[in-house]
């Protein structure tokens, strides 16, 4: 897959702390704000108009995660598609091969690699009426940081972004799936006792027409499918200097699953 960003250098020093993917893009066509996502809401934190910007929180630990999941969220649901996210009343028709993308309000403002995955609906239900249960999920995309030798500082290529662009593998199978974007972010990640890294998620109900005998795998969870103990979880590469940057495992993979070799 090919991941594509418009990032406007201007955006890239005025980057906020929050943000979200709110709006869908298709081949190149901007949809209404939510539309064919599933909209999501903490009741907690940090509101934008109609928007919420709060990020899960994998440990918890300084009361600023969404009630009732201060001790973490990684083995919960939230995982999925985020926290009190509402089934979106349609599904948008795409044929495989074709550009998704997203919108982020307003850009991507901390270091951390962006996955992508998906998960096909079970034969005899709809997007509409799914909740991702099961081991269905399968990795289609992640990123890779390099070093700047002009700021000492490890980034990735989603730094500062406004919107990502993705490619749905062309050999998946036909038939309807969730498409997740996922950005982790790993600013504070390091920090003792602290909420540990930040996942921004959002998920797509999308039909897939056009597509091939492909076999998806490996296929996770969600939970389950990230290891707490996993170091790419405990270090912050916000200012890691080039003698001291750990070559692994930042620059060679992500958390969870390898991705599906379509």
């Amino acid at each position: 897959m090919k991941l594509f960003i418009l990032a406007f250098l201007a955006q890239l020093v005025l980057v906020h702390a929050h943000y979200n993917f709110n709006t869908l893009i298709h081949e190149g066509v901007t949809f209404a704000h939510w539309q064919y996502l599933r909209k999501w809401h903490t009741s907690k934190g940090f509101f934008t108009g109609d928007d919420d910007l709060l990020p899960i929180y994998m440990r918890g630990g300084s009361g600023s995660a969404p009630p009732g999941r201060e001790k973490g969220q990684i083995n919960t649901i939230d995982m999925r598609c985020n926290v009190n996210a509402t089934n979106a009343p349609e599904t948008l028709e795409v044929t495989a091969g074709d550009s998704i993308g997203f919108k982020v309000a307003y850009n991507i403002g901390h270091v951390g690699p962006m996955m992508a995955y998906m998960a096909r609906v079970p034969e005899g239900k709809k997007a509409i009426e799914w909740d991702g249960d099961g081991k269905v999920w399968f990795k289609v995309y992640e990123d890779f940081p390099s070093w700047s030798p002009a700021t000492s500082f490890t980034t990735w290529p989603n730094t500062g972004a406004t919107e990502v662009h993705f490619t749905i593998p062309p050999t998946v199978p036909s038939g309807e799936y969730l498409f997740k974007v996922e950005h982790l972010a790993l600013h504070v990640a390091y920090l003792p006792g602290g909420e540990g890294p930040q996942f921004f998620i959002t998920c797509a109900q999308l039909k897939v027409g056009g597509g091939g005998d492909g076999k998806p795998g490996p296929l996770v969870e969600m939970p389950g499918a990230y290891d707490l103990t996993d170091p790419i979880f405990n270090v912050s590469l916000d200012t890691t200097t080039e003698e001291s940057l750990p070559r692994e495992p930042y620059y060679h993979r992500t958390p969870g699953p390898a991705v599906w070799k379509a």
